[in-house]
């Protein structure tokens, strides 16, 4: 890693908000799923596994990726990003009769062209979708 992609990597605070299916925050991306025909109501389903539900949609101007992040809350994600590189993990501890076990959860994703990390943007939805945006690098 080049000493510039070092200064340009950006951990981004996840943001909390409301439903995935009515906060403002989501709208870009809800319909995105609606122009893949899937419908964003099926997409939050709750026997869904972690993997169907992950999604990465590529547009002109931005890219946005979707992940279930179902049981964890926005203090125990972190999102950490560079010019072409998103990464994704999260980790808590459960207590259950007397044992703790740790639950961990990791993404990566390579990007097919320069981002601008500065302008990266991360949001939780209360019912446990990360979305995670940024603007292409002209």
């Amino acid at each position: 890693m080049s000493l510039d992609q070092c200064k340009a990597e950006r951990t981004i605070v996840v943001k909390p908000e409301n439903f995935f299916l009515s906060d403002k925050a989501f709208y870009k991306v809800r319909r995105s799923l609606l122009e893949k025909g899937k419908a964003p109501a099926k997409f939050i389903e709750e026997d869904k596994s972690p993997e169907e539900m992950d999604n990465v949609f590529f547009h002109g101007d931005r890219f946005e990726i979707l992940v279930d992040a179902r049981g964890y809350r926005p203090e125990e994600l972190r999102c950490v990003i560079t010019a072409n590189n998103i990464n994704v993990s999260a980790q808590k501890k459960e207590c259950a009769n007397e044992a703790e076990k740790n639950i961990m959860m990791s993404r990566n994703y390579q990007l097919p062209q320069d981002i601008i990390p500065e302008n990266g943007n991360c949001c939780l939805s209360s019912d446990g979708i990360l979305l995670i945006t940024a603007p292409w690098k002209c």
